[in-house]
């Protein structure tokens, strides 16, 4: 449907095995093709948020790596547009969140949406202090807050 591969690992370098240069000389590689990368386009994500946008990512998800949260905040800070509160979770897995986490998650996008923090069961309470999500919005919101 792509037209092709649009994955490319031709001039990557992978680190942090026990033998980098082993794994780099012998890892198969692949080039992308061009229709597939142009049929990607539309696919792509343009940082300017209509909407305040909440994230909830583990640290160590091996499937999504947690530093596309990064590239997304560079993202729309060039773009200049939106609110974005990536909020990190330390711990391996994909997606591997307490239902706590969630719901605190969703209380910060629904006051971020509504300006009031609603109430929170006790134990959602108890993964917000978990999460230090206060620490976490003193540091990171300004900086992510660059517009409507």
């Amino acid at each position: 449907q792509l037209g092709g591969n649009p994955y490319d690992n031709a001039s990557r370098w992978y680190f942090g095995s026990s033998s980098d240069w082993r794994l780099n000389s012998q890892v198969q590689r692949f080039r992308a093709d061009a229709a597939a990368l142009t049929a990607m386009l539309p696919y792509e994500t343009s940082g300017r948020l209509t909407r305040p946008l909440v994230t909830l990512h583990t640290t160590g998800d091996e499937i999504v790596p947690f530093w596309h949260e990064v590239q997304y905040f560079g993202k729309l800070r060039l773009s200049g547009a939106g609110r974005f509160l990536p909020i990190p979770v330390f711990r391996y897995g994909h997606c591997a969140f307490q239902p706590a986490e969630i719901q605190v998650a969703f209380a910060i996008l629904v006051a971020q949406v509504t300006g009031r923090m609603p109430a929170l069961p006790a134990e959602a309470a108890q993964a917000q202090a978990e999460l230090q999500i206060a620490e976490f919005q003193q540091l990171y919101l300004p900086l992510v807050q660059t517009g409507d």
